[in-house]
């Protein structure tokens, strides 16, 4: 089945209350979401990625987040927004004219981006918190109460483009065709590894596990 990321939105969506993704941490954290929490989780975070950064085939969203179903979400709205998830912290450069550039930073540790980028997105990890709770934002936005903030129904986007980048990590680019077609490789112990993995296995039928 295609996992074109608009395809994989319409059916979470029609999953409706069916389990989709069981999440459950280190520290002992648990929880189900359905088909229809993940695509409003997407079509909110697209929602924002396309009004505060302009998304678009050809932005580049880094997660400087762990494994977990928070950072799968913020993949999912960024690709349907048409986007680059970019996972390799260590090689990102906020810098327009670098090689690696990239336009939005999602973290859970916005201090260390203050300044350095178009956009930051604070993202606080408690599955039930409603609003970041840590440092001051700054100009960073809030991950969880600005997102909650969005309309649940997908908004416009550019129509994606299928030979442009999906997914960057470990050195490996995935275009949207090869995530579409199930292709491409990396490290399968990285963040963007784990997305890749969790973001194929919604296209087809049950829960997926994610642990982190």
């Amino acid at each position: 089945m295609s996992i074109e990321p608009t395809t994989l939105y319409r059916r979470l969506l029609d999953d409706g209350a069916s389990p989709r993704l069981a999440w459950s941490s280190s520290d002992g954290e648990a929880l189900e979401l359905s088909g229809r929490v993940l695509a409003n989780w997407t079509a909110k975070i697209a929602n924002l990625l396309v009004e505060e950064a302009d998304a678009e085939p050809g932005t580049r969203v880094l997660l400087d987040v762990p494994v977990h179903w928070r950072s799968l979400v913020w993949a999912l709205g960024a690709w349907v927004a048409g986007a680059t998830v970019v996972t390799d912290v260590a090689g990102a450069d906020v810098d327009d004219d670098a090689p690696h550039h990239v336009d939005v930073v999602v973290t859970t540790r916005p201090e260390a981006w203050s300044g350095r980028a178009d956009l930051v997105v604070a993202v606080t990890l408690p599955s039930f918190a409603l609003r970041w709770t840590g440092a001051p934002l700054g100009e960073a936005i809030d991950g969880s109460a600005d997102v909650a903030a969005q309309p649940d129904a997908l908004g416009p986007v550019a129509p994606g483009e299928l030979d442009a980048v999906a997914l960057r990590f470990g050195g490996v680019e995935v275009t949207f065709a090869e995530l579409a077609a199930g292709d491409g490789a990396g490290p399968e112990d990285s963040l963007g590894g784990v997305l890749l993995r969790a973001a194929r296995a919604l296209g087809g039928d049950g829960v997926v596990p994610l642990r982190g």
